[in-house]
């Protein structure tokens, strides 16, 4: 899901479909990719849960599974976080130091 909003977000911004194909794939080769039927029940009952986007609840979900930690700009999403026991930081109440140190 993340190379499809990478592509879809690099269309809107540049209109050059071959930069947006160019760049997800990049991503495809560098990343570790999860197969949605891993995630796919977590992101469901997310959704009936908590009423969060697909998008949202598929970005949760992922992170609960891989007992990862979520970083988002989005307030909306780090609040669904705390009601499906997903760990997150708020980027944008969170100082940087404390984002470092949660980090390391």
């Amino acid at each position: 899901m993340c190379v499809v909003e990478v592509a879809a977000v690099f269309k809107r911004l540049t209109s050059k479909e071959e930069l947006a194909l160019s760049v997800s794939s990049k991503i495809r080769e560098i990343y570790f990719m999860v197969s949605e039927e891993k995630f796919f029940d977590e992101a469901w009952k997310n959704a009936a849960k908590t009423g969060s986007s697909g998008f949202d609840s598929y970005f949760l979900a992922l992170a609960k599974i891989m007992d990862a930690t979520l970083i988002t700009d989005d307030e909306n999403m780090a609040e669904k976080g705390s009601i499906t026991n997903t760990k997150t930081i708020l980027v944008r109440k969170t100082s940087l130091k404390k984002l470092e140190e949660q980090l390391k």
